[in-house]
C-alpha cells in the first residue's frame, strides 16, 4: 500500500517579509543605477547641448518636480492597482527613459 501523496510545496521564506525585503533592494538598486547613469553624463550633455549652468539647474529642478508629481498619483494607483503593479511599471518605464538619449548621434555623451 502506498502513503497519500501531499502536494509539494514551494519553500517558505527563512522569516516573513524576506522576499518583500529582497525585491525593495533590487528597486533601490535600480534607481540607483538609473540617477548614477545620468548623474555621470551630466557634464558631457552640457557640453555637447551648449547649456548654462542655469538650464542645468533647471533641468535637475525639473526631476525634483516630477518626483513630487508623481508622488501624488502614485497613492492612488497603488490602492487601486496594488503596490507590486505599479513598482514594475514605474521601473520598466525609468529604464526605457535611458534609451532616447542614447539614441541622438550629436549627442555621445
Amino acid at each position: 500500500m502506498t502513503a497519500p501523496s501531499t502536494p509539494v510545496q514551494p519553500p517558505a521564506p527563512d522569516r516573513p517579509g524576506e522576499a518583500a525585503r529582497h525585491a525593495l533592494s533590487v528597486i533601490f538598486l535600480i534607481n540607483g543605477a538609473l540617477f548614477a547613469t545620468w548623474a555621470v553624463n551630466i557634464p558631457g550633455i552640457r557640453d555637447a547641448l551648449d547649456l548654462s549652468e542655469a538650464q542645468i539647474g533647471a533641468a535637475l529642478l525639473a526631476i525634483g518636480l516630477g518626483s513630487l508629481c508623481s508622488m501624488t498619483l502614485t497613492g492612488g494607483w497603488t490602492a487601486r492597482y496594488g503596490s507590486h503593479r505599479v513598482t514594475w511599471i514605474a521601473a520598466v518605464l525609468c529604464m526605457l527613459t535611458l534609451l532616447p538619449p542614447s539614441w541622438r548621434p550629436a549627442c555621445r555623451c
